[in-house]
């Protein structure tokens, strides 16, 4: 079941926007996007109700 409103994506991203209101922005694009890729396999795996630790692992073994 889908709920009709979007405040876990928003959760999702607060951490986001949090880092790059304290840090002013990011220094390299490399630096972002490799943080936006952790993010969203850390996200993605909690919703799924993984470990985020455990995930990543999994993603170095493949």
């Amino acid at each position: 079941m889908i709920p009709s409103d979007n405040n876990g994506s928003e959760r999702g991203i607060r951490k986001l926007k949090l880092k790059q209101k304290n840090s002013c922005t990011f220094r390299y694009d490399f630096g972002a996007d490799a943080f936006l890729e952790l993010h969203s396999v850390v996200e993605t795996a909690k919703k799924h109700d993984k470990t985020p630790y455990n995930t990543i692992q999994a993603l170095f073994k493949v």
